[in-house]
């Protein structure tokens, strides 16, 4: 066989090689992700681990059949490991640094191929091509071992989660908070101050600084966009008017306006809470109470809205003295 005619053979091998492990590998990880992130990166170090012996065989053999076999083992098993790498960088990187994970590993990976292709021309004649493919096996080894090393030593409870994503422990904890918003803040608050409870608030946006309020917000981003709101085009809630209705999605903004960030609603409430005037609790009260002597309860407008204000002098029954 000549040089060409090999060259032609063996890249053709490798091609539809390639071609078919990519479809058949990326549809295996994207079964196995779905238990869990973590498998994908499983795959792809028990991937790069069997390819390693691969290359080998172009040392300890000269038969064409087992070369030919051991190229195409080789190139199934890289293409199919190495196409999870970009779905691993824009899990674990987010997708506010998802551009720039997958750019500094194109980068790497174009600096090391071509370091890596100078190297061969300048030893090839030294140590030989047997060397060379021994050593390029002994790279993807430590590859794999250091994968191996991140699932299992690094975090070794992952692989028993299923989560989807790779999760921190962080330190325990008696009483964990799901939101920081009115409701929640306050009730870390009082826990806090009045027990010897520890406890911990999660809160999936982010923290506004008070500098941001006067400095970088402006009227179209926040008050017509609604930046501090929940984006409801990614997650929202559902909505009947009675129990035969059926439940349907709230895809536009209307008076429920659910907060994003740390503060929840309360971060577009101006942070401000106002305090019920104490003629509210004192209808409350003889509401409750209707066979006691009635009362009269004076409601002044300055402290109530303008709902109220169609009824200053709320009367039931008959004034008491």
């Amino acid at each position: 066989m000549t040089l060409t005619s090999a060259g032609f053979f063996g890249s053709s091998l490798v091609s539809v090689t390639a071609a078919v492990s990519q479809v058949a590998g990326g549809a295996v990880s994207d079964v196995l992700a779905k238990k869990g992130l973590h498998r994908r990166l499983l795959m792809q170090a028990v991937l790069i681990l069997c390819s390693a012996p691969m290359l080998v065989i172009f040392v300890v053999t000269k038969n064409r059949i087992a070369i030919m076999l051991a190229l195409v083992l080789y190139s199934a098993f890289r293409n199919a490991g190495d196409l999870n790498i970009v779905p691993l960088l824009c899990d674990l990187a987010g997708k506010n640094r998802m551009s720039m994970a997958i750019g500094v590993t194109n980068m790497l990976n174009t600096v090391a191929g071509g370091a890596g292709i100078l190297a061969t021309g300048f030893l090839k004649s030294s140590v030989g091509l047997a060397t060379l493919f021994a050593s390029v096996a002994g790279i993807l080894l430590i590859d794999a071992l250091l994968l191996f090393c991140r699932l299992f030593l690094v975090h070794p409870e992952g692989l028993g989660q299923g989560s989807g994503v790779v999760m921190k422990r962080l330190k325990p904890v008696d009483v964990v908070v799901a939101g920081a918003g009115w409701t929640g803040l306050a009730m870390a608050k009082e826990l806090v101050t009045r027990t010897a409870m520890s406890v911990l608030v999660l809160e999936r946006g982010r923290a506004q600084e008070a500098s941001g309020y006067s400095e970088t917000m402006d009227e179209l981003d926040y008050a017509v966009r609604l930046r501090t709101m929940q984006n409801i085009s990614e997650e929202t809630v559902t909505h009947r008017h009675s129990s035969r209705d059926r439940a349907a999605p709230i895809r536009q903004y209307g008076s429920f306006l659910p907060g994003a960030g740390v503060g929840g609603s309360g971060e577009h409430w101006s942070g401000m809470c106002f305090r019920y005037p104490p003629d509210l609790f004192s209808l409350a009260t003889a509401l409750r109470q209707r066979s006691k002597p009635r009362i009269c309860l004076r409601i002044s407008p300055f402290e109530i809205g303008p709902s109220h204000m169609t009824s200053l002098n709320l009367i039931i029954g008959e004034p008491s003295r």
